[in-house]
């Protein structure tokens, strides 16, 4: 009887356990951590900034003269910087609908697979758009 009690408890401590845990619902790497292990946070605090590097963004500024040829879903040559300079494909994803009229530029948000996990985040790059 004490050793079923025993087990009961035991199994009640691990639930309270398993609800105290804490998963991220991307895979990523931790860029900044805002609460320290024991420390009390409401449910509405941030604890943590986390980078999804297996999925990367890229960000840029393109000419007007481009715009006319680029369209959503379009493929785009991404060259990041050496020694990471391998040319990939990237996916265009956003084309800003407002131009720059002080640079005479338009923005691109592209997305660029990195399931390898090959290149960090935060390169530069240098883009080749498709001729046409």
């Amino acid at each position: 009887m004490a050793i079923d009690m025993a087990g009961l408890e035991v199994a009640q401590a691990r639930a309270l356990l398993a609800q105290k845990a804490i998963t991220s619902p991307i895979a990523g790497v931790v860029t900044e951590r805002l609460a320290n292990k024991g420390e009390f946070r409401n449910g509405e605090t941030d604890i943590a900034t986390i980078a999804r590097i297996d999925q990367l963004r890229v960000e840029a500024y393109a000419p007007i003269s481009h715009y006319p040829r680029l369209s959503i879903g379009q493929s785009v040559q991404v060259i990041p910087e050496a020694p990471l300079d391998e040319p990939r494909r990237a996916t265009i994803r956003v084309i800003d609908r407002v131009f720059d009229a002080a640079t005479a530029t338009f923005g691109l948000r592209m997305e660029l697979d990195n399931a390898d996990l090959s290149l960090p985040a935060g390169l530069r790059c240098t883009l080749h758009f498709p001729q046409g």
